[in-house]
């Protein structure tokens, strides 16, 4: 008997160890009594899932997608309270209520929860779609939104308007403002009333505000057009301004380029450009080849009568007497650098063309530049040379000697001249630099520099070694002399050409 009782009690310990949760005693499982619950669209009653466990713990989660509308409580351990709120769209909606088992082997329970849809269909208007504003002192405009089925709905401006048009959203109404339009065009935005349900599609207002009421008028955008626009002598413009833009209000135009005394100019012209929006005068002068600065005028006429003209004045200064900017005279003795030695040797097909020979010679602090626009680098002097001698033919090696004599600085060739150094030119543009020219180098910026005008440049060789004997002038008679020592051996920088080209081969 004591045995019995024994074993009867050990069978009941081993029931209660294996218990996880729920009813006691059995194979842990997890069941709920109905699989779908369906509820009203307004004023439905909260229902029940009842809830079997046996061995098993679990608690209950409300899909992601139904949270907003549907709840899910846990009353007790074997009943979860359902409940939802009243569905004001016309759609039905649907979501789950999960009994979560937290024992691996037994598989959670879903319930499907679905909420019939409202009576009240879909409803999403508004009016007016169109507002139409004054340029200056408007008053705000309403626009009234009718959204029934639960749509809700926002405002807002579209990005390009945004300056100039705003909106204030009430219940069921947006409040349009603009301020006021200063220009004479007219300006148009959009109000975009975005509604929750996406399949209603955004709905637009399109808001137009008129240009201001001007006068007709006509006007330039240069500060003092009295003063107008000036130009060097190469006809470029003094600060890189060669336009005339005209704003012209309920008027057209005509421009045309006038001399002193209202005749028409010769010497610059004024070209009317109004394509593709613009409405402008471009200026373009000639090259003034005097001394003697020269005014005209841009005469900018409306064609509205009583619309004055307006006369943009321009300036054109005559040529320099010369053009060194030096303050002293320099002294080439301490020319120690080759920065550049080339020649542009005689063709075959011209035989009594002479030798064209580029050279540049510095101080020592003196570098080559990689800069189009500038003549070198560094601080010091540099000397830039175009010489011309007789005829040297090409050679197969590149190895060429620069023919020894006296060469005279010439502006201008002379007939039957055969040793000569081209006189330093103005360019077209500020830093072009034509012919021969000293600079003065500072922190690779030229502080002063000078055309060679005048004078001569004795040239003597020994080997690769060159002897230059400079007495020169520039423009303003100051002297540019001394004598330097230096080592090159020019390399040609064109190619023999045969027969005669049709486009000659040009000096380099």
């Amino acid at each position: 008997m004591k045995k019995f009782l024994f074993l009867s009690s050990l069978c009941l310990l081993f029931s209660a160890c294996g218990n996880d949760g729920g009813e006691k005693g059995g194979t842990p499982s997890l069941k709920v009594e109905s699989s779908k619950l369906e509820f009203a669209a307004v004023a439905a009653p909260s229902q029940h899932i009842v809830v079997t466990a046996v061995g098993v713990e679990w608690d209950v989660r409300v899909s992601e997608s139904a949270s907003a509308w549907l709840k899910a409580d846990k009353t007790d351990a074997k009943t979860v309270t359902v409940s939802v709120v009243d569905n004001a769209t016309p759609e039905e909606r649907s979501g789950s209520v999960t009994i979560v088992s937290n024992h691996e082997d037994v598989k959670s329970k879903s319930v499907t929860v679905v909420q019939t849809g409202g009576e009240e269909a879909y409803a999403f208007e508004l009016d007016p779609v169109s507002l139409n504003f004054d340029a200056e002192g408007a008053a705000s405009q309403t626009i009234r939104v009718t959204a029934a089925g639960g749509v809700m709905w926002t405002a807002s401006v579209e990005e390009a308007a945004a300056s100039w048009l705003t909106i204030t959203e009430g219940e069921g109404t947006i409040s349009v403002s603009v301020t006021d339009n200063q220009v004479a065009q007219e300006r148009v935005g959009t109000v975009v009333v975005t509604p929750s349900v996406e399949s209603l599609g955004k709905k637009a207002v399109r808001v137009t505000q008129a240009g201001k009421d001007f006068l007709p008028s006509l006007s330039v955008d240069l500060e003092d057009p009295e003063t107008g626009l000036r130009f060097k002598a190469n006809g470029e413009s003094e600060n890189a301004v060669k336009t005339i833009r005209v704003t012209a209000v309920k008027t057209d135009w005509t421009a045309r380029a006038v001399d002193a005394a209202g005749n028409a100019a010769s010497w610059f012209k004024a070209v009317v450009n109004k394509e593709d929006g613009l409405s402008k005068v471009d200026v373009d002068v000639t090259m003034n080849e005097t001394l003697e600065e020269r005014v005209g005028y841009v005469v900018i006429k409306a064609t509205e009568e009583e619309v004055p003209e307006v006369r943009v004045t321009i300036t054109q200064v005559g040529q320099k007497p010369y053009y060194s900017t030096l303050t002293e005279n320099v002294t080439l003795n301490e020319l120690e650098k080759v920065v550049v030695a080339t020649i542009n040797p005689t063709q075959a097909w011209d035989p009594e063309m002479g030798a064209n020979w580029v050279l540049g010679f510095g101080t020592a602090g003196i570098e080559k530049n990689v800069d189009p626009q500038m003549p070198c680098a560094g601080t010091g002097i540099y000397l830039a040379l175009e010489m011309r001698s007789g005829p040297v033919p090409f050679n197969d090696d590149n190895e060429y000697y620069m023919t020894e004599g006296v060469y005279n600085v010439r502006q201008f060739v002379l007939e039957g001249d055969s040793m000569f150094v081209s006189g330093g030119m103005s360019g077209y543009y500020d830093w072009q630099h034509p012919g021969s020219w000293v600079f003065v180098m500072e922190n690779d910026v030229i502080k002063e520099k000078a055309p060679l005008a005048a004078g001569t440049i004795t040239v003597s060789r020994s080997g690769e070694q060159y002897t230059f004997v400079f007495d020169c002038r520039d423009d303003s008679e100051y002297t540019v002399t001394g004598t330097a020592s230096l080592e090159f051996l020019p390399r040609a920088t064109s190619r023999p050409t045969d027969p005669v080209p049709t486009d000659p081969v040009a000096v380099m």
